[in-house]
């Protein structure tokens, strides 16, 4: 018996009761297997029926800030997950696979291209770009891919200025000039 499906409730201070989860019951060995593991923390269980196990503790201090009976019990008894539950840490695990193969990409890119990650922080600044759009821009500059595939922010305005690779709208907008910006990377 691995884990179970349940709630705890309090029913006062320093009592709660573990129940199964609706339409479920308690084995009888599930049943004395929950009450082996309370007693094994000094818990007191004062009933056990099919639908719920009473628990009292009579040894800790109530008056601590910190007691929560009905998390105690929730840490000691093992409960089961729902497949929501398990699906999003599979998901969770995929992301973070996945983040971390493109952290180790962006990092071998800089390591292969440091002119390029130097260069756009001499022309924007350091702060001007997250790590993936500074990516995407090196990937471009760099002849790695055709057109820029990432986003420019209003951090970028100064140094496009400065390379000439802005051309103003009359509406008081601009238009990037990525050909000037490649051109610039190119000439220095």
């Amino acid at each position: 018996m691995n884990s179970f499906f349940f709630f705890v409730r309090e029913t006062s201070q320093n009592t709660v009761t573990l129940n199964p989860t609706p339409t479920k019951t308690f084995s009888h060995e599930e049943r004395e297997y929950i009450k082996a593991l309370l007693k094994a923390e000094g818990l007191t269980v004062s009933n056990t029926g099919k639908a719920s196990v009473s628990i009292i503790d009579g040894v800790s201090d109530l008056s601590s800030p910190d007691y929560d009976l009905v998390k105690l019990v929730e840490n000691i008894v093992p409960k089961a997950m729902t497949k929501a539950e398990l699906k999003s840490i599979s998901t969770n695990k995929k992301q973070k696979d996945l983040d971390k193969k493109k952290r180790e990409a962006q990092a071998k890119l800089f390591k292969e291209e440091p002119a390029a990650v130097e260069w756009c922080f001499s022309i924007f600044g350091e702060t001007f770009s997250n790590k993936y759009n500074l990516a995407k821009l090196v990937l471009f500059i760099s002849n790695r891919t055709e057109s820029f595939e990432g986003l420019a922010n209003w951090k970028w305005e100064d140094g496009l200025r400065k390379i000439d690779a802005v051309k103003d709208n009359e509406d008081g907008t601009f238009t990037i000039l990525f050909d000037k910006i490649k051109e610039a990377f190119a000439n220095s």
